[in-house]
């Protein structure tokens, strides 16, 4: 066995007591590596966004449409009356990062409608008129969707795991690039919340939640997924053998084996 690959459960995870920690203190075992699912762990990084009490809000009236019949006919009633765009929005699933993105773009595409409907219900959304819900709202809709876009890159078939590992390092980089400009704050690459920010100028708008939301997902992504730089010069020799590899950065017991195999001819052909 040379490498582990888990998903986040404590009872794989953990170093003493649990799968990998048992595997680690077996002297029957050579010394492995270990990977989190590298999908599971871009997936994980919703739960670092810090904007429950936004999600909560969404979901809890999403829901409240959507649980009930007779609810989801008088939304959607209302919904043809005032010709909205939209008569259903998606129920929420914990579960399912994608389907989170896909509500609060939903949501926020008929949020006046929504806001309507229950104010006829005597049921008014106060939050809709605190600006700093509604901001981190809109922030939360551009922010999953661009969370959504590495989401989808690492699935499917026919993925080398080269491949996987330079999406990643660059949504690092466009993470970095966010922060910066939320820093000087430059809205633009957030088009939601940069149009609601631009149609209130008299409400200054102040990037350092958001900025530390930013930088927290950035730190996020590079602590769990550095563990793949290790495999970088490896999942490279497997895409393309002859490109130029570094055999001095494989372990010394590999060297030779994979110097006779880029030496040769019969394998260069092969590959080609």
């Amino acid at each position: 066995m040379v490498g582990l690959t888990t998903d986040g459960a404590p009872a794989m995870m953990g170093r003493d007591k649990r799968l990998v920690g048992l595997y680690r203190k077996d002297e029957s075992l050579p010394q492995f590596l270990c990977y989190h699912c590298i999908i599971r762990q871009q997936a994980l990084c919703g739960h670092f966004l810090k904007l429950n009490n936004v999600m909560k809000l969404v979901v809890k009236i999403v829901n409240k449409i959507r649980a009930q019949a007779l609810q989801r006919r008088l939304f959607k009633t209302w919904a043809d009356e005032i010709d909205c765009q939209y008569g259903k929005l998606l129920l929420h699933s914990e579960v399912r990062w994608l389907s989170r993105g896909q509500v609060l773009k939903r949501f926020n595409d008929i949020i006046s409608a929504i806001v309507q409907f229950f104010k006829q219900r005597d049921e008014p959304i106060p939050e809709r008129e605190n600006s700093i819900w509604l901001r981190d709202f809109y922030f939360l809709v551009d922010i999953t969707e661009k969370l959504n876009e590495p989401d989808l890159q690492l699935q499917g078939i026919d993925k080398e795991i080269a491949e996987m590992i330079s999406d990643i390092k660059a949504f690092i980089k466009k993470l970095e690039f966010w922060e910066q400009n939320l820093i000087d704050g430059d809205t633009r690459y957030f088009p939601v919340l940069s149009e609601k920010v631009s149609q209130s100028p008299l409400d200054p708008y102040d990037s350092k939640y958001h900025v530390e939301i930013v930088s927290n997902l950035k730190d996020y992504f590079k602590n769990p997924f550095k563990d793949f730089n290790e495999i970088v010069i490896v999942a490279q020799f497997v895409v393309s053998a002859f490109m130029g590899i570094d055999i001095q950065q494989f372990a010394i017991s590999l060297t030779q084996n994979f110097s006779e195999d880029i030496a040769s001819t019969e394998l260069r052909f092969k590959m080609i």
